[in-house]
């Protein structure tokens, strides 16, 4: 019988537990993948000059940008701008911008917001990015990816984002020359 009593209050022990972790939840910081989702809607160009990237976002701080299942997702929009780049980086390079003799352009980006919701059957990612040319266009881009997989839509969301910017044509323009 003590033994019966002392196997209950164990598992009531690890219930209450279980209900402390399960309410207080946990959180995480997610940085994406240099994904290549949609990237090839990007139209073909040769990059006229060689491009020096530069990082824009100067907070480094966490800020929440998805909820699901007591998980709290936090982004650092310092190194999600440093994915940005790496992507453009990539797909620059694709059209010259390695290659090219002189250097010249300069692009400053920033990632401003990044957000993913639920519902329905899935999730939507969404990220904002800012972007200035060493000429002075600037110019603010959204980039958007649905999909079943939290971390998929963010880091997709952001390869979104990264096309729009390098199909733009005032930056296609700008990097042409």
């Amino acid at each position: 019988m003590n033994r019966m009593k002392s196997a209950v209050k164990l598992l009531a022990g690890f219930v209450a537990l279980g209900a402390v972790l399960f309410s207080v939840g946990c959180s995480s910081v997610y940085v994406p993948k240099e994904s290549e989702f949609a990237t090839d809607q990007i139209p073909q160009y040769i990059v006229g000059s060689q491009v020096e990237f530069k990082n824009g976002q100067t907070s480094k701080e966490n800020v929440l940008f998805a909820t699901n299942m007591g998980h709290e997702f936090y982004a650092d929009l310092h190194e999600w701008t440093n994915k940005a780049i790496a992507i453009a980086d990539r797909e620059l390079t694709k059209r010259g911008s390695k290659m090219a003799e002189k250097p010249g352009h300069v692009l400053t980006l920033s990632v401003m917001a990044v957000q993913v919701t639920s519902g329905g059957w899935g999730f939507r990612g969404k990220v904002t990015l800012d972007a200035t040319t060493g000429n002075g266009i600037t110019k603010s881009f959204q980039g958007e990816a649905p999909g079943a997989n939290l971390h998929n839509v963010a880091s997709g969301a952001l390869s979104s984002t990264v096309t729009k910017m390098l199909s733009d044509p005032e930056i296609v323009k700008y990097l042409s020359q």
